[in-house]
């Protein structure tokens, strides 16, 4: 039983195709293919040019939008901690509450703002 050897795909390539990409599953030979992916569980991965170039894209966009969520984050943290903070000390003279107003204000802030960061932005929607 052997395998019927195709060409590759790839701009009309004439070399043997050795492998399939594991994105589009296209017939790719050696000199199209991207196997770098050790640090991928699973082990590699070989993709063609194409889908490689669109796995990156993916990746950057994917690291802007983690950039912006960790920066929301902070930000909302900090405001959360100090309108906690404040709220506790105008209700209570009780250090307890100060205490309990702040870390509630902290995490309130902090969700809200990894909610906001990371909503997906469509047409008609705020863009940050």
């Amino acid at each position: 039983m052997s395998e019927e050897l195709q060409n590759c795909q790839i701009d009309r390539c004439p070399d043997a195709a050795k492998r399939h990409c594991a994105h589009c599953e296209r017939p790719i030979c050696d000199r199209h293919t991207i196997a770098d992916y050790h640090y991928l569980p699973g082990g590699q991965r070989p993709y063609c040019l194409e889908c490689d170039a669109e796995r990156q894209q993916l990746y950057q966009a994917m690291r802007v939008q983690g950039l912006r969520a960790i920066i929301w984050s902070g930000i909302g943290a900090i405001i959360g901690t100090f309108l906690g903070h404040t709220a506790g000390t105008l209700l209570s003279p009780d250090s307890f509450t100060h205490t309990v107003a702040t870390d509630v204000g902290f995490l309130i802030g902090l969700g809200g703002a990894l909610l906001g960061a990371i909503v997906p932005v469509g047409p008609g929607k705020r863009s940050n």
